[in-house]
């Protein structure tokens, strides 16, 4: 899915509903839950209904940003905060109590845009029987925190690179002190993969990043 930034008419609302998704893509074999919070009174909203996407950090779940999507929602806009099942609380509490050896898997940088852009292919398909086709998925604002901002300057097709990359990644460096460090670390086990599959679509996009956005390739014309 291609997408244009968000043009859509911003509203106001009273209040806001939460619905919980549990949304399997079976390409992946992977599952994705997802909040999807919109404004109580979305029925009667005029125009299409704005749509942000927030990602979460390493570590973290959607529910850290439920109040932020509830002052979206109640300003006319749909929020959307999928799971990246691999980086996210759970994973971290595990490793905590010794159930598994890693906090992530490199395979997350992957996977993370992958949720977003599955995320919003299926709630495009839902769009209508679900939502009353009230919600504008053609002009989508993809926000996101520390390792989600990575994720959502990745779903708007930012490449990484990797020459950048390989400089800042010294293995003689404290990377377990520095988080943005040790993510951008583990990233070069996925040059290869990650060259392969670059892009995943254009959106209007805002990272509160600890992941250095310099490990990005500037870009050549303005998003």
């Amino acid at each position: 899915m291609l997408l244009r930034p968000a043009t859509s008419h911003i509203g106001t609302s009273n209040g806001s509903r939460q619905r919980s998704l549990q949304l399997t893509d079976p390409a992946r074999n992977r599952t994705v839950p997802v909040e999807v919070v919109v404004p109580e009174d979305l029925a009667t909203l005029p125009g299409p209904v704005p749509v942000v996407v927030i990602s979460h950090g390493l570590g973290d779940r959607p529910s850290s940003f439920l109040d932020i999507a509830a002052h979206a929602a109640s300003h006319g806009i749909v929020a959307v905060l999928p799971e990246h099942i691999g980086s996210n609380f759970t994973q971290q509490q595990a490793l905590l109590n010794g159930m598994a050896r890693e906090n992530f898997l490199p395979q997350e940088f992957l996977d993370r845009p992958l949720d977003g852009r599955f995320v919003l292919d299926e709630l495009s398909r839902r769009n209508a029987d679900t939502f009353g086709g009230r919600r504008d998925l053609d002009s989508v604002v993809v926000v996101g925190h520390s390792f989600g901002g990575y994720t959502a300057l990745a779903l708007g097709g930012a490449t990484i690179d990797f020459n950048r990359l390989a400089e800042r990644c010294d293995p003689s460096s404290n990377i377990l002190a520095d988080a943005a460090l040790l993510l951008e670390h583990l990233q070069q086990a996925l040059v290869q993969r990650v060259q392969a599959r670059r892009g995943f679509g254009r959106k209007h996009l805002l990272g509160f990043l600890a992941v250095d956005e310099r490990i990005f390739c500037q870009a050549r014309q303005q998003d």
